[in-house]
């Protein structure tokens, strides 16, 4: 009789640690903080902890890195070391045919990118991501340098292009509510 060994491997849960990353590069109009600005309530002492985080926000309970939650990210690195945040819930971004002047709705994967390190979001293990994202339905990758700074990059799987394409916008950004976003990303 032969014996069989089977390895079961224990998922190891995630935690922050001593990243706090989301709470410096993120907006929080709860807490009247602007992005790029380090929260109030994080602790001086203890790395990565909230001093009010039993009350603290619905926005702050709700929100959630997809770096701890995303089984797909096992091959990213932390935020704090990656300078990249990948938020959880996806944005929605209008896109217009220049040809044709239709507009139409794409999803995005939203990306808050500390300033100091602009390109951190073209790690190979990022874009690896992005297309792996992409590869499962069309999406577009909404890089953010803050409020009302960022770009629009484009995976190779979502364009049919060889290269990664990026674009500017020359508008504002527009802040929208979760309820909204979920709206058009049903509408999509």
């Amino acid at each position: 009789m032969t014996a069989i060994s089977i390895n079961f491997e224990k998922e190891t849960a995630r935690s922050c640690g001593s990243c706090s990353l989301c709470c410096r590069l993120l907006p929080q109009k709860e807490l009247s903080k602007p992005a790029l600005t380090r929260c109030q309530h994080q602790r001086h002492s203890e790395k990565g902890c909230c001093r009010i985080y039993a009350r603290r926000p619905p926005s702050c309970m709700m929100w959630s890195c997809r770096w701890l939650t995303d089984a797909d990210t096992a091959d990213l690195s932390r935020p704090d070391r990656s300078h990249v945040v990948i938020d959880q819930m996806p944005d929605v971004i209008g896109i217009m045919d220049n040809e044709t002047g239709e507009r139409h709705d794409m999803e995005a994967i939203q990306v808050w990118v500390d300033p100091a390190y602009p390109d951190a979001w073209k790690h190979p293990s990022l874009l690896a991501y992005f297309n792996r994202k992409a590869e499962e339905r069309q999406i577009a990758v909404l890089i953010r340098y803050g409020s009302s700074a960022g770009l629009v990059a484009f995976p190779p799987n979502t364009t049919g292009r060889p290269n990664w394409e990026e674009h500017q916008s020359n508008q504002e950004w527009q802040e929208t509510s979760a309820e909204e976003k979920l709206q058009r990303l049903a509408a999509i």
